[in-house]
């Protein structure tokens, strides 16, 4: 049995048994004799193990192996090494008798039919039976003569085996019966001695013919009867790639004579594939991937070109000599063929002793040149550069050192070459030289195996870019194209490595062992037809699993792609205007009138992408931007007939240009990311911003266009009118359907892809109704539905899943864009093109990128202080008992570390809030800017103010030292900011003359840093907040689903996480949006009644958007629906600190009543949403913007979910006194309170007074709005997170402020009531004047105590037109305590303290409470008045009388009280009437603009130069000439004359 290790020698198996020459035999045969042909033997490729690899790396097998099958299975199999070992240098090659055998052979016996992949390669054992139909068609004559030479070939090589023979059984795969060394090959058996090999002339032997055979073998199994057959039959198609391989061979071996050849190894067309383990992250990992298309890397690869042609030069040059020659002529031999590189390449114990030649066999013919004569000629010349290839070559295949591959040398020093007298050629060489025909220059048939092995693999390397080429042009998912070309190399054994960047895959087919690759680049521009797609997958699938085979592959993906488009381009065009009008309804809001005219867009679309981009590939580079500014220009066209009342300008703009949309490649992109391709996807994602960019870029320029034409073109971003809920749905599948045409889909595929897609939208569509506040949760919903569709279709239907799932993906884009308003955001530009051409810098343009990136500045400015997840509503509402328990403890942890806190310093503080607007002074408009995070940047990175503290406590950490600048911060509007001192006032009066330069500085700092054409000014809100126009810049379409409004965008609001929260929580709660109706002010045009003509009774986006159709809005009142029409309002708030709790509590109270008062004189809010409004102040619209409570609450439903019914909003006046004053009754308590005794008794437990257990436990029976859920993990006691839940969410006009945990603050109290003024002398005289009313209210003790229900009351009457003057309001007739008290000083002047003699408990007051308190004007309140009797002492002395007294208690320089007398008389003139109020100044203005019609209608002219009026006043103040404003500071246009700074002190 022969041993594992041993190598295959190629035998002639016969089937009389042995195969020992014999003298006799080779005399039975003469030279012309014919004989019948023997049992049919077969010539095969067929490893030496079944590995691939030889056992014996010094006498690998021959690569032919020609023996009889019974042979051939009853072989042993035997068992591989784990490493081949390298091949030797000296190889055996055929015997002669085998050779000739298997050629002159025709029929050998056919095998079974292999797998259909792998039996296409050369190295597999036969071919099957449909080899005749490749036969050589030839004449019957030509076929007799080949029977004849066929015949004749068998006899010469059974002569010639006898003669050679052969020491190894039939069935042995080991060359002798003993092993050989490494540098030896067994010497042939000799033939007999005396005998000269007969002459056989095998020239009629057609091999050059034998390339038309099946590529994967060479086998003749064909009788004479099959011949004939397979002559009448047509010949298949030739394989193209074998001609290119036989001009391949031809090219690299026409140098030098053909030599005898060598044996190949037993891997010679597979090489051993090197472990690379793949890298983290790149592909899946592979016990992840083995599905059924997943293929294992083989343990071979085929070997390349170079590693076939290699062995051309191998057995042609050195091999063949050496393999046939005896072991002691062997190095004689290779000097002979190769003197140049004999001495490099023999082990140098062969050159120094070579055996001795055996002479006398035959007599030479003519005298042979002596070997020292021997001129080395061109040939030899090209022989010896061959063998020099060779040998690099195999040094480079081989490890380092092997015995192969390293020059021999003796004693460790190299042999230079000898020269020996080169001997004669055995006689087994010159018989193969004869049997195959090199001298008379016959092309070898080793030659011809190595084409077929070449063309085969060109085959399979032509398969693969083509199917890479087939996929990337019909839409496959990029992110597995390399997993998809990997597997499929890996099936066909050939070694590949692939690289996907968009648009182009290299790969890389390399040859282990020649260390060689060959790139190849497969470019294609990436489309989408969804029908070749599916056979394209189909195909590839096909061939993963081994049912067809290359060469059937090849043909169909040849048809695939030759095969025209399904569809007709010019039918198209018709069906792209279809897809144009089916997807805006349910994506874009159109209506069917705008149907027709989306018809017409569309096929202008198409017309361009389908017939004028193929004709010219410079317009095609162009093509997106020419569309899009076409179809934007058509469709502003068509949107501003008759004022944009026909046609929706949004529907169409978006509908027309929605074929054209980045979906498809942010996808690929996308996935390609998740699948951890970092190049592709990024690549791909860039491309697609830059293409979204160039599809804005097109519509600003085309609205540009029409806008420049035409003055009254419409401007709007979204449709007047709406259409039925049930409406959108009825398109969704014919724009389904449209997309299958256009995608080239088949009609087989069209039910599948409808139903996914429609399936798609209605989660979607759903979704984004149950989760209006997050719109990513709908998106994912809706994907997530596709793609359960999509792979369901794929396992039950066995189809490509992503061609099903592209349709609806593209049926979720549009909408997803629509919704973000990004498509039409170049609307904007155009129109600050058009209206701000050369206003100078400063002008702010829109575009995608730049609203993603302030929307990402204002995360990271105002992000900040975010504490963690928000809650939506239903989870708040969960979470709410849990927030008031532990809101409550943590209130109990202040009160008791702060309830006994005494002495804090009087301190106080002002806030300021103004409004950031932006001029257009060439078009004379004026727009909010929503700019604040850019300016509160610019103010904490200016380095100058960074060196004196910085500003911006949010954004900065600096130790703040010496004068403090002013601080600004965020507030509600992002058109809005919030000014306060560096640092808290003092009581001392050079703080109250240091408030208005304060101010003045706060004012100065801001604009410095804003734009040149923004300007901070103080008016309590826009006058054009929420009209149809672009109030805004940049500009935000209405709506969003925190806002839900019709007139305000979501953007308008801070993007604090609070913020948007806060607005979606208090609409979530109550159910519906917010219902703001002030009363419009009739003039003398003013419809009657009024119907707000901005009110769209049609809108159908949001479920809340019902609330108009039910009656929210009013007849004769301005309608607003949103939060941010109150939270936007500034205001003017004063913040006082105590010196302990009983002072705190006692402000409180004895402030309250004076609200009303201080609101009705800072009345400035005359205007809303446009329109002339019949109110004055702002406080019951913020009051409406931020009620939260629901119709049960409201008392409009029955209490049922609800505990309470609530009779004010979270933003109201005061329901309760808290002081411990003996003079508060209980008649002054409001009577209708709502506490919570559960959280009263807890807090009176813990040592609480009634009063104030009674006011905390009021507040607490609100739901916290905003809730943190990482907040509700732990009750942490050293915070005040959940207290200030609620006691910052009750906005009450006065605020009860604890210290905070580190009390480091003192007892607080906030006054809230107040306007912001136009001006700062004006707000500086407010918070002075109410600075000194609290510092008289201590020092003289007085009593403003009046029941809350009249303090509400005065609330409600402070709104009325002009109330300052024609309203009268309660107010408490005697303030003064009974007995009189003495004020001392602290002997600084500064009022610091309180009396110093005071009765020890005033007596508690009796009689009706009635009595104690009347009506007055305002006037009264503030200035007093005197009874009709003349009795002074029963009259009210007046606010500023009881100042006047403080001030003379205090002993006041004159120069102070000078200073301080402007104030006061700012606010006794207000009072009086002398000066207006802001209120009333800007009615004035408007009625008396020259624009204004008379009805109540405040345009953009007429809103441009009130507020320059306003900056104008804000400079001068009305002391300059005959300037506007003059009418709130002097009395006469003479006296807005003096100088400024003068004082009525004069």
């Amino acid at each position: 049995m022969p041993s594992p290790d041993t190598s295959a020698t190629p035998v002639l198996a016969e089937d009389k048994g042995s195969t020992e020459p014999s003298t006799e035999s080779s005399a039975n045969h003469s030279r012309d004799s014919s004989k019948a042909p023997k049992p049919r033997n077969r010539v095969r490729f067929t490893p030496s193990t079944p590995g691939g690899h030889s056992s014996d790396n010094t006498n690998p097998p021959a690569a032919f192996d020609s023996r009889h099958e019974s042979d051939l299975q009853a072989r042993p199999a035997i068992k591989p090494l784990p490493f081949p070992r390298p091949t030797s240098l000296i190889q055996r090659s055929h015997s002669a008798g085998d050779v000739a055998k298997d050629i002159a052979d025709s029929s050998p016996p056919k095998p079974a039919r292999p797998g259909s992949i792998r039996a296409h390669s050369s190295s597999d054992v036969a071919s099957s039976g449909e080899d005749s139909d490749n036969g050589l068609e030839m004449s019957s004559e030509a076929a007799g003569k080949r029977v004849h030479s066929q015949q004749t070939a068998q006899d010469r090589a059974e002569r010639l085996s006898r003669m050679i023979g052969s020491s190894s059984a039939p069935g042995s795969r080991t060359a002798s019966p003993h092993r050989l060394s490494p540098l030896q090959s067994p010497s042939p058996t000799p033939p007999p001695q005396h005998q000269n090999p007969p002459h056989l002339d095998l020239a009629n032997l057609s091999l050059d013919k034998l390339h038309s055979r099946r590529t994967y073998g060479i086998e003749d199994e064909n009788d004479e009867d099959d011949e004939k057959k397979r002559e009448s039959n047509s010949p298949k198609k030739r394989n193209p790639y074998l001609d290119a391989a036989a001009r391949l061979v031809r090219h690299h071996t026409t140098k030098g004579p053909r030599k005898d050849r060598a044996e190949r190894s037993d891997h010679a067309y597979k090489v051993s594939a090197p472990p690379t383990p793949l890298r983290s992250g790149q592909v899946t990992p592979i016990q992840e991937q083995r599905g059924r298309d997943y293929v294992p890397r083989p343990n071979e690869y085929r070997e390349g070109f170079l590693s076939s042609i290699l062995k051309l030069y191998d057995e042609s040059g050195l091999g063949s000599a050496v393999s046939h020659t005896p072991v002691g002529n062997v190095a004689a031999s290779i000097r002979e063929r190769h003197p140049s590189s004999a001495s490099s390449l023999l082990p140098s114990k062969e050159k120094r002793d070579p055996s001795p030649a055996s002479s006398g066999v035959t007599t030479p013919k003519a005298k042979r040149e002596k070997w020292y004569d021997n001129k080395q000629t061109t040939s030899s010349s090209s022989l010896s550069n061959l063998s020099n290839l060779v040998h690099s070559a195999t040094v480079l295949a081989h490890p380092a050192g092997s015995p192969a591959t390293t020059p021999s040398s003796e004693n460790g020093r190299p042999q230079g070459p000898k020269l020996i007298r080169p001997q004669l050629k055995s006689r087994s060489v010159s018989a193969l030289d004869t049997v195959f025909g090199r001298n008379k220059g016959l092309k070898p048939d080793d030659s011809i195996h190595i084409q077929v092995h070449i063309a085969e693999t060109m085959t399979r390397q032509a398969y693969l870019m083509k199917m890479c080429k087939a996929l990337m042009m019909y839409g496959a998912p990029t992110h597995r194209l390399e997993e998809q070309m990997r597997m499929s190399a890996r099936v066909l054994e050939i070694e590949g490595q692939f690289l996907y960047i968009p648009g182009c895959m290299i790969i890389s087919f390399d040859d282990s062992r020649t260390h060689t690759t060959e790139v190849k680049i497969v470019r294609t521009n990436q489309a989408i037809d969804l029908g070749k797609l599916r056979e394209v997958h189909e195909i590839y699938k096909e061939t993963l699993h081994d049912m067809i085979g290359v060469a059937e592959a090849m043909e169909r993906l040849e048809t695939v792609l030759i095969r025209e488009q399904r569809y007709n381009r010019w039918i198209l065009v018709g069906v792209y205007g279809l897809a144009s009008a089916c997807v805006g309804p349910f994506a874009f809001q159109a209506r069917p009138i705008d149907l027709p005219v989306a018809f017409f867009l569309g096929c202008c679309l198409g017309f361009m992408q389908l017939i004028l981009a193929p004709k010219s590939e410079l317009y095609s580079n162009i093509f997106e931007v020419t569309a899009a500014v076409l179809t934007s220009f058509l469709a502003r066209a068509f949107g501003s007939i008759r004022g944009g009342d026909l046609f929706c300008f949004s529907a169409l703009a978006q509908s027309s240009i929605a074929l054209i949309l980045p979906g498809y490649t942010v996808l690929c992109g996308a996935l390609e990311l998740q699948s951890r391709n970092i190049l592709a996807g990024s690549v791909r994602m860039v491309y697609a911003i830059i293409y979204s960019l160039f599809l804005g870029y097109g519509i600003t320029i085309g609205t540009s266009f029409y806008g420049g034409i035409d003055s009254h073109a419409i401007s709007e971003t979204s449709c007047r009118s709406t259409t039925p809920e049930w409406f959108p749905f009825i398109f969704v599948p014919p724009f389904t359907l449209c997309l299958i045409v256009i995608n080239q889909g088949k009609w087989k595929q069209m039910p599948s892809m409808v139903i996914i897609a429609f399936t798609g939208y209605v989660v979607n569509k759903f979704s984004a109704i149950r989760f209006a506040s997050n719109a990513q949760i709908a998106n994912t919903l809706g994907a997530l539905a596709v793609g359960v569709m999509g792979n369901l279709y794929s396992r039950i239907r066995h189809g490509v899943a992503a061609a099903a799932l592209l349709p609806a993906i593209f049926v979720q884009v549009p909408s997803g864009l629509a919704a973000s308003g990004s498509l039409v955001s170049g609307v904007t530009s155009a129109n600050q093109i058009n209206n701000r051409a050369g206003s100078g810098g400063g002008v702010t343009t829109v575009s995608n990128g730049t609203q993603a990136t302030e929307a990402t500045v204002n995360s990271m400015v105002f992000n900040v202080g975010a504490l963690g997840t928000p809650l939506e509503w239903p989870d708040a509402k969960k979470a709410a008992d849990q927030v008031r328990q532990w809101g409550i403890e943590q209130l109990l942890a202040i009160w008791r570390r702060a309830k006994g806190k005494e002495r804090d310093v009087l301190r106080w503080g002002d806030e300021i809030e103004y409004l950031v607007v932006a001029y257009d002074h060439q078009q004379q408009k004026v727009k909010l800017s929503l700019r604040q995070a850019d300016i509160l940047d610019a103010l904490a990175k200016d380095v100058a103010l960074q060196k004196q503290g910085g500003c911006v406590p949010e954004l900065q950490n600096i130790a703040r030292g010496g004068e403090p600048l002013p601080t600004f911060h965020p507030e509600f509007g992002r058109f809005m900011l919030e000014a306060t001192p560096g640092k808290p006032w003092g009581i001392g009066f050079k703080d109250l003359l240091d408030v208005e330069p304060n101010m003045k500085w706060r004012r100065t700092i801001a604009k410095e840093h804003m734009d040149p054409d923004e300007y901070p000014i103080t008016l309590t809100t826009f006058p054009r907040l929420g009209t149809r126009d672009d109030f805004i810049t940049p500009y935000y379409p209405p709506s969003g689903d925190r806002l839900r409004s019709q007139f305000l965008p979501d953007e308008i609001a801070n993007p604090h996480i609070r913020f948007p929260t806060l607005a979606a929580n208090i609409r979530a709660r109550r159910g519906r949006k917010v219902e703001i109706n002030v009363p419009i002010f009739k003039d003398e045009r003013t419809n009657v009644p009024f119907k707000d003509p901005t009110v769209d009774y049609d809108l159908h986006k949001w479920p809340e958007d019902d609330d108009v159709r039910n009656g929210a809005a009013k007849e004769d009142h301005i309608y607003m629906d949103a939060m941010a029409f109150g939270m936007g309002s500034c205001c003017l708030q004063i913040t006082f600190q105590a010196k302990n709790i009983i002072e705190g509590r006692k402000l409180y109270d004895q402030l309250s009543p004076l609200g009303p008062i201080l609101l009705a004189l800072t009345a400035a809010t005359p205007i809303y949403k446009g329109f002339l409004a019949d109110t004055d102040v702002r406080w019951n619209q913020i009051s409406r913007a931020v009620d939260d409570r629901t119709p049960e609450e409201l008392g409009e439903k029955p209490l049922h979910n609800d505990r309470w019914r609530l009779p004010k909003s979270r933003y109201a006046s005061n329901s309760t006194y808290i002081s411990q004053d003996p003079r508060l009754r209980k008649e002054y308590m409001d009577q209708e309170l709502v506490v919570d005794e559960g959280i009263k008794q807890r807090l009176m437990d813990e040592g609480m007074d009634d009063l104030l257990a009674t006011h905390f436990a009021h507040l607490f029976i609100r739901d916290p709005i905003v809730i943190f859920g990482e907040d509700l993990k732990e009750l942490d006691l050293s915070k005040t997170d959940h207290f200030e839940n609620l006691q910052s969410t009750n906005w009450q006009h006065m605020r009860f402020k604890p210290p905070p945990p580190d009390n480091s603050i003192g007892w607080r109290v906030e006054f809230r009531p107040m306007e912001i003024q136009i001006t700062d002398f004006e707000n500086a005289a407010f918070s002075v004047f109410i600075v000194l009313v609290t510092r008289a209210i201590l020092s003289f003790d007085l009593n403003f105590y009046i029941p809350i229900p009249r303090t509400t009351e005065n609330m409600e009457t402070a709104h009325s037109r002009d109330a300052v003057l024609k309203e009268k309001f309660y107010f408490r007739n005697d303030p003064l305590p009974p007995r009189p008290t003495k004020a001392t000083t602290n002997g600084h002047g500064s009022g610091a303290t309180t009396p110093a003699t005071l009765p020890s408990r005033p007596p508690t007051p009796t009689g009706p409470v009635e009595d104690e308190y009347s009506r007055m004007t305002v006037d009264d309140i503030i200035n007093g008045q005197s009874s009709p009797s003349g009795n002074s002492t029963k009259a009210f002395p007046g606010l500023i009388p009881l100042v006047e007294s403080y001030l003379n208690s205090m002993n006041v320089d004159v120069q102070t009280r000078c200073d301080l007398a402007r104030y006061l008389d700012l606010i006794r003139k207000r009072a009086n009437g002398t000066y207006w109020t802001a209120a009333k100044w800007i009615r004035h203005f408007v009625r008396g603009h020259g624009e204004y019609a008379g009805d109540s209608v405040v345009s953009e002219r007429v809103t441009y130069d009130l507020c320059k009026a306003v900056e104008e006043m804000t400079r001068c103040e009305g002391r300059s000439g005959e300037r506007v404003g003059w009418e709130m500071f002097m009395h006469n246009k003479g006296m807005a004359r003096k100088r400024k700074g003068e004082s009525a002190c004069g």
